[in-house]
């Protein structure tokens, strides 16, 4: 699917080499774990550690508000693949769509959307269900799904504003104390995000830690193609020498651990379950 389908094959290219053991990624039998904890040890660690510097992921590493984004984003593929015959497909023709749409969202999780949405464009063109002169553009596609996903977004940062929710219905067990005992110990934490930055500082803020990242918080920018995360994690690296033993990186997706092993980073592997809050994803477990 045009450039889509090259990310994802350079991201697997890179998976497999940089991410170690993929056997024991694969194989749930060999994991090992600390003692009474749900932590598992994939390798040893270094013995000449030296961390002043911290980058973290933020969706599914630390907040959940956007837990669901691949419902919203099915939803949005399949009224912009179909059309106005979305009502009228039958259902063995709806759920081949419906088969496509959960395979591409699989593959490109964690790539830039503006990307995504230049996969979907060729997946309307593809299906030919949509007049050619009616096809959007990527970047009205991206705005069509972000409308829709912050309808969520907004309406979970409403009702924790409010108080009938907390900051524990939104964020991963133990994030927020994470940051802070990070912070008590002198660390630099800096945020990176796929997502647009406006967004990211806002529920950041949102949520009442954004103040924790005194390196600064950074998202993508707009409509620029590129993987965002990948180019922002970089552009911290370099801003901060973050590099070798000096730098800890934290993540629930591949990119950031495999910009992190580039470096020589210390990177922990977040398999978070996004819906529980707590606990292990096994999908997750097996990005490596």
């Amino acid at each position: 699917m045009g450039n889509s389908s090259s990310v994802i094959a350079q991201l697997e290219e890179e998976r497999s080499t940089l991410m170690g053991d993929l056997e024991l990624a694969e194989d749930t039998r060999k994991a090992r774990y600390i003692k009474e904890s749900e932590i598992e040890i994939a390798e040893e660690l270094p013995s000449d550690l030296d961390i002043q510097n911290v980058i973290l992921d933020h969706d599914g590493t630390i907040s959940t508000l956007r837990e669901g984004w691949e419902i919203v984003m099915h939803q949005v593929m399949m009224e912009v693949i179909c059309g106005s015959n979305l009502d009228k497909l039958t259902t063995d023709e709806y759920n081949l769509i419906s088969k496509k749409c959960e395979k591409f969202i699989d593959d490109t999780t964690g790539i830039q959307t503006i990307i995504q949405m230049q996969g979907l464009r060729e997946l309307v063109l593809e299906e030919g269900l949509v007049p050619k002169e009616k096809v959007k553009t990527a970047a009205e596609y991206k705005a069509i799904y972000l409308d829709r996903l912050m309808v969520s977004v907004n309406d979970r940062i409403k009702r924790f504003e409010r108080g009938e929710r907390n900051i524990y219905d939104f964020t991963i067990q133990g994030a927020t104390e994470l940051l802070k005992a990070l912070r008590d110990r002198g660390l630099i934490l800096y945020l990176a995000s796929g997502t647009d930055e406006e967004n990211v500082v806002f529920e950041a803020n949102a949520l009442g830690y954004g103040d924790a990242f005194n390196g600064g918080i950074r998202g993508s920018k707009g409509n620029e193609i590129g993987d965002a995360k990948k180019i922002v994690i970089d552009r911290i690296i370099d801003e901060g020498n973050c590099v070798g033993n000096n730098l800890m990186v934290i993540g629930d997706g591949p990119v950031e651990i495999i910009e992190g092993r580039k470096v020589g980073a210390l990177c922990i592997g977040v398999a978070s379950d996004e819906i529980r809050r707590h606990g292990i994803n096994y999908s997750k477990r097996t990005q490596g």
